[in-house]
C-alpha cells in the first residue's frame, strides 16, 4: 500500500456497526449505499415503503400463477364429451341451453343400465320417493347458491327447467349442466372443467357421492365453479 492510501485510509473514520446488527447479511445491507438498495433486481428493491427492508424473496407471498388450472381427471370415463357449440345472438358469442343439449344427447353414458342396476341393488332400502324428494331438494339448493353468484360476475347466468339447471358462463368457460334424471334416480352433472359426472343419494350421510369414486357432489361443483367464477356457492 502505498503512502497514499494509507494517509486516505487513515483520515476516513472508522466504519461502526450497531450492536443489534451483528449478522454478516445485515453488515453487508449497512455498507451499501442508498441508490444501490432502490436498484432494481430480479427480486426487487431491498427497501420497501417508507425505508423499511423487504424481505427476502423466500418469504414473500407468492403471486397466483397465470396459466390455466391442470386438466382434471375425468371420473366416470376416459372419453371426452363432445364440445359444446356457441351460436352468435346479437354480434356476441354465447353458449346455449340448446346447444348444451345436444352435446348431452349425442354423448353415450357408458353402461348406464348396468350402473343403474348396481345403484337399485345397492341402495335398495331407500324407496323412489325418497330418492326423488332427496334429488328435488337438491336441485332446489344447486339453483339458490348458484343464482347468489350472479351478481359478482360480469357472465354468470343461471336458468331452472324442470329437475335441470343450466349456469352459463360465457364461451371462454362453458355451461355447468346439473340434473336430477329420473330414469335412473341419479344427479349428473356436466362440469366444462372435469367432464361428466354422476352421483348416487346416500341415505347415512344425507349426501350424493359420486358413482365412480365416491366423491362429494357439492364439494365438486363448488371446486369447479370457483375455478370459473367469482365467489363460492353457499348450499
Amino acid at each position: 500500500m502505498s503512502a497514499l492510501s494509507r494517509a486516505a485510509a487513515a483520515a476516513a473514520p472508522p466504519r461502526r456497526l450497531s450492536r443489534a446488527s451483528p449478522h454478516a447479511w445485515q453488515r453487508g445491507f449497512a455498507s451499501r449505499s442508498l441508490p444501490s438498495l432502490l436498484a432494481p433486481s430480479d427480486d426487487g428493491p431491498l427497501l420497501g415503503p417508507g425505508g423499511r427492508r423487504r424481505p427476502p424473496p423466500f418469504c414473500r407471498t407468492p403471486r397466483a400463477p397465470d396459466r390455466p388450472w391442470p386438466e382434471v381427471r375425468r371420473s366416470v370415463s376416459s372419453a371426452s364429451p363432445p364440445p359444446v357449440s356457441s351460436e352468435r345472438r346479437g354480434g356476441t358469442t354465447t353458449t346455449t341451453t340448446a346447444a348444451v343439449a345436444r352435446a348431452m344427447s349425442s354423448y353415450e353414458w357408458k353402461n348406464m343400465s348396468a350402473q343403474a342396476q348396481k345403484a337399485n341393488k345397492e341402495f335398495g332400502e331407500l324407496s323412489r320417493e325418497e330418492i326423488r324428494k332427496a334429488g328435488e331438494e337438491e336441485v332446489d339448493k344447486v339453483e339458490k347458491a348458484l343464482k347468489a353468484m350472479e351478481p359478482f360476475n360480469d357472465v354468470f347466468e343461471v336458468r331452472r327447467e324442470g329437475l335441470e339447471v343450466f349456469a352459463e358462463l360465457g364461451p371462454e368457460v362453458g355451461t355447468y349442466w346439473i340434473k336430477f334424471d329420473l330414469s335412473i334416480y341419479q344427479i349428473c352433472l356436466m362440469s366444462p372443467r372435469s367432464g361428466p359426472h354422476r352421483y348416487i343419494f346416500d341415505k347415512g350421510s344425507g349426501r350424493w357421492i359420486g358413482e365412480a369414486d365416491k366423491h362429494d357432489f357439492q364439494g365438486m361443483l363448488t371446486r369447479d365453479i370457483i375455478q370459473s367464477a367469482c365467489g363460492i356457492p353457499d348450499f
